[in-house]
């Protein structure tokens, strides 16, 4: 998807076109990070108040 960002936003001309998909490729990234960090945080936190991770 940044290939496709670069090639159809800097490379042709199409900058706004460009700056839509940057901003797709964004929250994709951010919904994926805050989902994987919410299932590390849950997963330390119950070792850390149950003993498991010992």
């Amino acid at each position: 998807m940044a290939t496709y960002m670069v090639t159809y936003g800097r490379n042709a001309g199409e900058f706004g076109y460009g700056n839509a998909v940057a901003v797709v490729l964004f929250l994709i990234s951010l919904v994926i990070a805050l989902i994987y960090q919410r299932y590390v945080l849950r997963r330390d936190t119950e070792g850390a108040l149950t003993g498991k991770g010992k």
